[in-house]
């Protein structure tokens, strides 16, 4: 199911119910839209526990990322998923904790699961 949400900058998007509660969390967005209306995060009540990853593991929403595809859509994937898509060459950016990545350019390292050095490598060049 599509939530639209109004983001912190202003910008309006649809995003799958399952990452409203990432997005809540990490206050990217201020408002969301529900059946009987918009509701304004700090001002509306809202769930204590609302569905999706929340009902995980704590480590569920922090795995979630945001990524820019190579047609210019947006997302948000699981980590698992980032894995398979930089390697298929479709994501052409991903935000970190530190801010976008932009994948040719900036170093990222394998998944742990491939190579257990903490020495970043790069994933392709631009040409």
């Amino acid at each position: 199911m599509l939530i639209q949400v109004n983001y912190a900058d202003n910008r309006f998007d649809y995003v799958k119910d399952t990452v409203l509660d990432h997005l809540l969390n990490t206050k990217e967005i201020k408002r969301f839209r529900r059946d009987s209306g918009w509701v304004t995060v700090g001002v509306d009540p809202l769930r204590q526990t609302r569905r999706g990853f929340n009902q995980g593991s704590a480590n569920d929403t922090r795995s979630i990322i945001h990524v820019k595809f190579n047609d210019n859509r947006y997302d948000f994937i699981t980590g698992r998923m980032l894995d398979s898509l930089l390697d298929s060459d479709k994501v052409d950016k991903f935000k970190r904790s530190s801010g976008w990545v932009t994948v040719g350019v900036d170093y990222v390292r394998k998944a742990k699961r491939e190579n257990t050095s903490s020495h970043p490598i790069e994933l392709k060049k631009q040409a």
